[in-house]
């Protein structure tokens, strides 16, 4: 399972007014080393990125992943995706997170009206710019409109929620430059549903969005992500 965290979420000011990111650019087009202050700044944004990535703590990965998979169903049709949605947003809230909200949206799915809810937690920053770390919490079974079978949904995608519930957590005492929200979204498998109706609100409310990461499926063992 890979975790991602963007360096420039990291505040800056912690460290030294160099941006680092400008800096690398800087010195690989011009092909010159770093100076003395310049390589200090780097450094110690690295020693500190890699301490919050050693908090990662895979157990609690897999008790979040064990927990969501032991849902009968975590279906946009199913009623437990109510309580699914409510476990979700317990963990958020028991993490220390004030800002969270359901955004309430209303889809067609085989011809009936549903009432779908995304989980929104906001993580303020020094700045308003916005990256968004994002997965979706329903499944189905292979009969796409099966909403009574089991479905534990472990990879797809209860991996992507509790990365997503993990990186909250390491996060949660962070001073971060740009302001995180982590996003879950209901009804992405009938149509990207939950995703869409956000991606509306974020426009309707003009929202500064400066980078959008979504996991989905981050456990399978075959997958390997290279940047």
């Amino acid at each position: 399972m890979y975790v991602i965290i963007p360096l420039e979420a990291f505040e800056m000011n912690k460290y030294s007014s160099i941006d680092s990111l400008s800096v690398e650019s800087n010195r690989m087009s011009t092909k010159r080393s770093f100076s003395d202050d310049q390589k200090i700044t780097t450094d110690r944004i690295e020693t500190h990125t890699r301490s919050v990535l050693d908090q990662v703590n895979t157990e609690k990965l897999r008790q979040n992943l064990t927990s969501l998979s032991k849902f009968h169903t975590r279906h946009s049709k199913s009623p437990l995706l109510n309580d699914v949605g409510d476990w979700i947003m317990n963990q958020l809230i028991g993490l220390g997170y004030k800002n969270c909200f359901y955004h309430f949206f209303n889809s067609t799915i085989d011809d009936k009206e549903y009432i779908l809810r995304n989980i929104i937690c906001n993580k303020e920053g020094f700045n308003k710019k916005l990256i968004i770390i994002c997965a979706h919490y329903d499944c189905i079974m292979e009969n796409k409109g099966d909403s009574n079978s089991r479905a534990p949904g472990a990879n797809d995608n209860a991996s992507g929620v509790s990365a997503i519930i993990e990186i909250a957590r390491v996060l949660a005492n962070e001073n971060l430059q740009h302001s995180i929200q982590f996003v879950l979204f209901s009804g992405e498998e009938q149509g990207l549903l939950g995703s869409k109706s956000y991606s509306k609100y974020i426009e309707d409310n003009k929202m500064d969005l400066y980078r959008l990461i979504n996991l989905d499926a981050v456990d399978y063992p075959f997958l390997r992500i290279i940047l």
